[in-house]
């Protein structure tokens, strides 16, 4: 994925001065047998970033997400959620007199659908991407993702030639 954005002016530079900066990133899906799933978003070098995607409980990628998928038909539905931190993460901001605002930070569900395409299957589009939001009180928020060929395009099938650095278990 790459897209263009306007960086920041600094004090000595001119009115005409403009900086660019050309973003670059990478989606990772890995699929496990059995039907668990991993998602990375990374900028990182992707030969380095898939290293580190060969356990299918833990990666120590920042932002990783676990899940279920399944596939019907043609069609395969994921399910992922964003690993649980250690301590619940509050945003707040103070009020007058030091009192604290506390806010609600969600649990995210997102669920994505590929159908899956291509000579030999090996390609998956788009079909939805939503978002549910769980707040602690209750409810939840559910947000669809437009998704178009320029921003979302299609992922491409690579085959792992390493699963494990090592067994967990008698082979």
């Amino acid at each position: 994925m790459t897209y263009i954005r306007e960086g920041e002016r600094g004090f000595q530079d001119s009115a005409t001065y403009k900086a660019w900066h050309v973003v670059e990133y990478y989606r990772f899906i890995r699929f496990f047998p059995g039907g668990r799933a991993m998602m990375v978003l990374s900028a990182d070098d992707p030969g380095l970033i898939v290293k580190l995607m060969n356990n299918r409980n833990i990666c120590y990628v920042q932002g990783a997400m676990f899940g279920e998928y399944r596939i019907v038909d043609d069609v395969l539905f994921c399910i992922l959620n964003k690993s649980k931190p250690k301590k619940p993460a509050q945003k707040f901001r103070r009020k007058r007199r030091d009192s604290m605002v506390y806010h609600d930070v969600p649990d995210q569900e997102f669920l994505l659908e590929f159908y899956i395409k291509g000579p030999r299957f090996q390609k998956l589009f788009w079909r939805n991407y939503k978002i549910l939001s769980k707040y602690s009180n209750g409810s939840e928020q559910l947000d669809i993702v437009n998704l178009n060929e320029k921003e979302f395009p299609r992922l491409v099938f690579s085959p792992v030639r390493s699963y494990h650095f090592e067994s967990y278990s008698p082979l």
